[in-house]
């Protein structure tokens, strides 16, 4: 399954511990509502599904049979497109709040609740919301995330570097620039490789996922084949 790193770093690319139990119950909470919006479910559903639909030609055509229905009936592809769809936002759904827990507590742990709650209601902004749906489209275009993306050409991804900022208004760019001198984004930037590592380990999938998209497949493109 596709996790956290797509989501939180496309926030982080446009751009200490609780002292009582109390507060680190409080910077839990918050930080779980920051990943609700940074990581949402909808962000990782669209990136799991464009990988998935980048690779599907590929993957039915190692399937004679399958091959033969791509070619004489295109309605296959968006039929099995939106069988995978389904069963993938149902992973999601399933399994997300693991991933935002893990994550929250990773946060909590290393971040004030002063720094939580500053990024979550710049995030909650206006501003914010402008710069989160930005950022969805344009992940790729920073260029140190053009480096082996599997669903972009390197080259055509770094020429798009400069219409990711230019998309924002100069109010926005102002704000986002304010936000990244901040301590807990700063803070929140290093923390990137740990995050990434709870993302891998949740995105591993069980037996069972591993079954249910080629199973949907299957009885997505059965009626096409004769």
């Amino acid at each position: 399954m596709f996790g956290i790193g797509l989501a939180l770093g496309c926030m982080l690319a446009l751009t200490g511990l609780a002292s009582s139990s109390e507060e680190r119950a409080a910077s839990n909470t918050t930080a779980e509502q920051l990943l609700e919006i940074v990581a949402s479910r909808e962000s990782i559903r669209a990136g799991l599904n464009e990988q998935f639909d980048a690779g599907l030609i590929s993957l039915l055509s190692q399937r004679p049979e399958y091959e033969n229905v791509l070619r004489s009936n295109p309605n296959a592809i968006r039929s099995v497109a939106a069988a995978a769809h389904a069963v993938i936002g149902n992973q999601i759904d399933r399994d997300i709040h693991e991933l935002w827990r893990e994550g929250a507590a990773l946060l909590s742990s290393e971040m004030t609740e002063g720094e939580l709650a500053q990024l979550l209601a710049y995030y909650r902004s206006p501003t914010g919301r402008n710069v989160m749906a930005v950022a969805r489209d344009t992940y790729d275009d920073d260029p140190s995330h053009c480096t082996g993306l599997s669903w972009s050409d390197e080259q055509s991804c770094r020429r798009r570097v400069p219409n990711a900022m230019a998309r924002l208004s100069l109010e926005d760019r102002e704000a986002l620039n304010r936000v990244a001198q901040q301590p807990g984004f700063v803070k929140l930037a290093t923390l990137m490789p740990r995050l990434l590592e709870i993302e891998a380990r949740w995105s591993q999938p069980s037996e069972q996922e591993s079954a249910e998209i080629p199973a949907a497949i299957e009885n997505a493109i059965r009626p096409y084949i004769h």
